[in-house]
């Protein structure tokens, strides 16, 4: 996933050197360089096979990423939830649905949405408020036991604790500056019209709109889930 973020991401800001390194595949069609960059920043994660001296770094720093990731999961959940509100708008004003030709044959369609994005969300955000809830309940624990030798130091539970919730907090503190900077707001649902959902270049005929009026018509897209 690294890989083909660093990728994309390479491909559309990146300078000229970097979209010849880091934005090309190589003869397999895969990202090679991006892939063979990402493994490497990976290989820090060894240093705790080593001794115990690294542990807590790679614990902190794993707590940290954990806690920003899983906001990122939690706002593209939140971004596809609005996407497919909207487009269910469009599909029962008949103006466009997932079920037309063009989203059909260009566009990946999966099944059981928005259920899924909801379960991810619901998930993303669980994950967030309650990853730093550990070193909290040890804390905690720590003094009702009278500062038990077996528990972890209380320094190392406070750089969970930060690693926790630095991520979450430098998030969104991104995200509003990004904001106030660029003057952006969030796009009411109801200005989202086609245009959004399919370029330009995608003209097709509105006669040839799946249609379920019959057994049959609901029996091939039952079916369609399966594939």
């Amino acid at each position: 996933m690294s890989s083909r973020t660093l990728f994309a991401l390479a491909q559309k800001y990146g300078t000229r050197y970097i979209r010849k390194t880091l934005g090309t595949t190589g003869a397999g069609y895969t990202p090679t360089a991006a892939i063979i960059f990402c493994s490497i920043v990976s290989c820090i994660t060894f240093l705790g096979l080593t001794d115990q001296t690294y542990d807590q770094p790679i614990q902190t720093l794993a707590a940290f990423f954990v806690g920003g990731g899983g906001c990122v999961y939690a706002s593209e959940c939140l971004s596809f939830i609005r996407f497919k509100s909207s487009l269910d708008r469009l599909g029962r004003d008949r103006r466009l649905s997932r079920d037309d030709p063009p989203y059909t044959t260009k566009y990946y369609r999966a099944h059981w949405q928005p259920l899924c994005a909801y379960f991810g969300l619901f998930g993303c955000v669980l994950l967030v408020l309650f990853s730093g809830w550990a070193p909290i309940y040890i804390l905690s624990a720590r003094r009702k036991l009278g500062g038990n030798s077996s528990l972890k130091s209380s320094g190392g539970l406070v750089a969970d604790l930060i690693g926790a919730y630095a991520g979450p907090i430098l998030f969104f503190i991104l995200y509003i500056t990004y904001k106030c900077i660029h003057g952006t707001r969030i796009t009411p649902l109801r200005s989202l019209e086609e245009d959004i959902y399919l370029p330009p270049e995608f003209n097709w005929d509105r006669s040839q709109r799946v249609e379920l009026n019959s057994l049959g018509d609901w029996l091939r897209e039952i079916w369609s889930l399966t594939k």
